[in-house]
């Protein structure tokens, strides 16, 4: 089993998807979670080191090499064993008749191990040409967005992706100013979360499998909330950026710049969608305070 394996995350994920994905295989494996469970605590040591290899720019590529390596001495195995001649025909050869095999063996290892590096050096440009192309994709975003003028992207691809979290989200909230002694329920009956169109269906696959942590995690955040700013005509702004703020904590993703509600231009809205995690929320149905 690959690092990727254990992380549960696809060979070509990015830095930020590993570190998502780490943090929530942790909060599932900590062993102080699961005092007492060997397998637990192994499963958690195997984590660990997958990130802290993956998570290393340079140890990462020294370790992708390192699988395209074992692929290509793999595909190369069966026509090793192919060209050897059987052991009746070899017992009969003169010494004289074997040293050309010995040149073809030896020719065959350098031209595998040719192999390897020359496999191992394409990797490396392609890693570092996807990132070079997100940085560019990024960076022609905002200058599309300073200069007035609008991204050539498809629309399709300016619309950020919607995971639904939950529904029926209930909460007590207390220690209101006003009436100190009084307890309030909260209740969501909807809650849609917004994902910047960077890795979006990765995110998104890693919402879903972590879904009641989040929703729990969610409601301890939402149990803080006060209720005199929940009553206030602005009370739907303030619960939507108490999510997004705690969501965002939660996934361990930081977005510099998040969906506003309008937003404040077509081009910061781009610019917005273009980013990577949670970058908004959305409540079809409102709230609701009793």
């Amino acid at each position: 089993m690959s690092h990727y394996d254990t992380l549960e995350v696809s060979p070509h994920a990015s830095p930020e998807v590993i570190r998502a994905a780490y943090k929530s295989l942790m909060q599932r494996f900590h062993p102080d979670k699961h005092p007492g469970n060997s397998a637990v605590a192994q499963k958690a040591g195997l984590i660990t080191r997958a990130y802290d290899t993956l998570a290393d720019p340079i140890k990462r590529s020294a370790y992708d090499q390192s699988l395209s390596a074992a692929g290509q001495a793999e595909a190369a195995a069966p026509h090793s064993v192919r060209s050897r001649p059987p052991d009746s025909t070899r017992s009969g050869r003169s010494l004289s008749q074997a040293a050309p095999a010995h040149n073809r063996a030896v020719g065959l290892f350098w031209g595998i191990v040719t192999v390897i590096v020359v496999a191992g050096g394409v990797s490396l440009w392609l890693l570092k040409s996807n990132t070079a192309r997100k940085n560019l994709a990024a960076l022609s975003l905002q200058s599309s967005a300073k200069r007035g003028v609008s991204s050539a992207a498809p629309a399709m691809d300016q619309t950020p992706k919607i995971f639904r979290l939950g529904t029926s989200l209930q909460v007590l909230v207390g220690a209101s100013g006003n009436d100190p002694g009084r307890i309030y329920t909260l209740t969501i009956p909807a809650l849609d979360v917004q994902i910047g169109s960077t890795d979006a269906d990765e995110f998104a696959r890693t919402l879903g499998q972590q879904r009641e942590m989040l929703k729990t995690r969610l409601n301890e955040r939402l149990a803080l909330a006060q209720p005199d700013e929940l009553l206030k005509t602005s009370g739907q702004q303030y619960l939507q950026k108490l999510m997004v703020d705690a969501l965002v904590e939660i996934t361990g993703t930081d977005t510099a710049q998040r969906l506003e509600s309008p937003p404040a231009s077509p081009q910061a809205n781009e610019i917005a969608s273009a980013r990577y995690g949670v970058i908004g929320v959305v409540m079809p149905d409102g709230f609701t305070l009793k």
